[in-house]
């Protein structure tokens, strides 16, 4: 969606957090559009991440490296 955490968590941080971040942000934007078939994962976002598993996008567990 582009957005990024609150200004209250981010002033909390500290050490001018947002901007880096909001860049962060908005160059996964970039890559995205740049590569439609790019999918990113969320860390943080089990429905999400459901949703990948769902579409089968992503594999619950581990496999070996080919």
């Amino acid at each position: 969606l582009g957005r990024i955490r609150s200004r209250y968590v981010t002033d909390r941080i500290g050490n001018d957090v947002r901007s880096v971040v909001a860049a962060h942000t908005a160059a996964l934007r970039q890559l995205v559009a740049a590569h439609p078939d790019l999918v990113l994962v969320p860390g943080h976002d089990g429905a999400a991440i459901a949703g990948l598993e769902a579409r089968g996008v992503l594999v619950r567990g581990f496999s070996p490296a080919p």
